[in-house]
């Protein structure tokens, strides 16, 4: 009687766990899930039953498209995309497979971490201070740029924390500003 008993729960069990996989989502032949870190390094993984097209839309919080890109003959497949020059916020991820859409959703919390600042040194008129500060960087690009943009001086810093260096631009007549660059983003200061 025990048996008895024991494998019409089994039955049951069974008969209700495979209803529920049909009923809840019975057009369903595709997934996707987007895993991401908050430094804007985004993966995408798709799996489907046939070899569609697949396109992936990524938009911002205020519905922007700010890429897109179509994949072809592929039924699964793991696409990295790198989103780290993109504005810290909400980001929405499609995919779109001609019989599905599955939406995910993705912030970029992604922070600089440098800080600049320039200052002239009171004794002359052509010497500046400049200040950096990046824990994260192993090397900072400093260029001196005129009002144009283009490059007048490129120096590079190397290591770790905080950098202190004095610019001497006695042979410079233009207005000319200080662009800091490192892994952590850009700045431009002005002198």
């Amino acid at each position: 009687m025990k048996k008895i008993i024991l494998l019409t729960l089994v039955l049951a069990y069974t008969s209700t766990v495979m209803l529920a996989g049909t009923v809840d989502d019975p057009g369903k032949t595709s997934e996707a899930t987007v895993v991401g870190d908050a430094n804007g390094h985004v993966k995408v993984f798709y799996k489907g039953s046939d070899t569609n097209l697949v396109t992936i839309s990524i938009y911002d919080q205020d519905n922007n498209l700010k890429f897109r890109e179509r994949i072809k003959g592929k039924n699964q497949f793991i696409r990295p995309y790198d989103l780290s020059a993109l504005d810290r916020g909400n980001y929405r991820i499609v995919v779109d497979d001609q019989e599905n859409t599955h939406t995910r959703m993705y912030t970029n919390y992604l922070q600089s971490n440098l800080v600049a600042h320039i200052q002239k040194i009171k004794q002359t008129d052509s010497s500046y201070l400049l200040t950096v500060s990046d824990p994260l960087a192993e090397e900072i690009q400093v260029d001196v740029v005129d009002v144009n943009g283009n490059i007048l001086l490129t120096h590079k810093l190397t290591g770790k924390g905080q950098f202190a260096q004095v610019y001497t631009l006695s042979k410079l007549q233009e207005d000319v500003s200080f662009r800091i660059s490192s892994d952590s983003g850009t700045v431009t200061t002005e002198k």
